[in-house]
């Protein structure tokens, strides 16, 4: 009694297995996240045995034909473009010059005049609230003619509309450059904004009936440099313009570009009139 008996004591555990080289959380606390990354390897190291005994060909032939479908089609895109005969290409290259020129002009004319708007305002006896609507009504011209281009266009076809907005921009500029007043100029700049209004929409009309679907983005592009240099440029000729020559020349430089434009609309733009146009809202074009 008091005595411990040897019956009773439990054995001794066994020594304790060596260690691993390398395992986790030896000699230091583990840092965060060390189980997740654990994990993750795993995984990656199973994937990687599935894709090197073939289990994910598959989803790679698939990425392959989908390269390959994509290249195909661009080889159609640049095969498409360049077969055509070398007519159809100089008529592009026409049409594109063209409309960028008529396109560069109405974007120039934004701008032209504000440099030029002391002079005038001097040579024609004119208040500053008067010669700021020489801009104004530019502006607003080219806002209210653009709901109604979609009825003239079908019930004129393509080439006469596109044709007649050139033309009546020409003969504007040329009536605001004989303007003997501001009333006169006034009006003869509503006129160049009504006019000049359509020539953007209907050159991308006029593009997109000789340029195929692929290269659209890349002409329209080109037409886009036009109304974003213009502005820019509006300004400089028109102080050079005004200065070497006078402010009436700032309108008559647009004649000879409006001229070398319709010769070449007229050589190459194709487009009739829709046979049964949609009647025209004049409700909603009053409103």
């Amino acid at each position: 009694r008091g005595e411990h008996r040897l019956g009773n004591r439990r054995g001794v555990r066994a020594a304790a297995g060596a260690e691993r080289h390398r395992q986790l959380d030896q000699d230091r606390p583990a840092r965060a996240g060390a189980h997740r990354d654990r994990r993750w390897s795993q995984r990656l190291a199973v994937a990687r045995g599935h894709e090197r005994s073939g289990e994910r060909r598959p989803a790679k032939r698939h990425a392959l034909d989908a390269i390959r479908r994509r290249a195909l089609n661009v080889t159609t895109a640049v095969a498409t473009f360049e077969s055509g005969s070398a007519a159809e290409r100089t008529r592009r290259l026409v049409l594109t010059l063209s409309t960028m020129m008529a396109i560069l002009l109405y974007a120039i004319d934004m701008t032209v005049a504000n440099v030029a708007l002391p002079v005038l305002q001097g040579n024609l006896a004119a208040t500053r609230e008067q010669a700021a609507w020489v801009l104004t009504s530019y502006l607003i011209a080219s806002a209210s003619a653009l709901p109604a281009l979609a009825a003239v266009e079908a019930r004129l076809g393509l080439r006469r509309s596109f044709m007649i907005a050139v033309l009546g921009f020409g003969i504007s500029s040329v009536l605001c450059g004989l303007a003997p007043n501001v009333e006169s100029l006034v009006l003869a700049r509503f006129l160049q904004g009504m006019f000049g209004a359509g020539l953007l929409p209907l050159g991308q009309t006029a593009l997109q009936s000789v340029y195929p679907p692929q290269h659209l983005s890349r002409a329209f592009a080109l037409l886009g440099m036009g109304v974003m240099v213009g502005p820019i440029l509006g300004p400089s000729v028109g102080g050079w313009l005004t200065e070497e020559f006078g402010w009436r020349a700032v309108f008559y430089i647009n004649l000879p570009f409006v001229v070398i434009a319709l010769i070449g609309l007229s050589l190459t733009l194709r487009g009739n009139a829709d046979p049964a146009p949609r009647p025209f809202d004049r409700l909603g074009f009053v409103l």
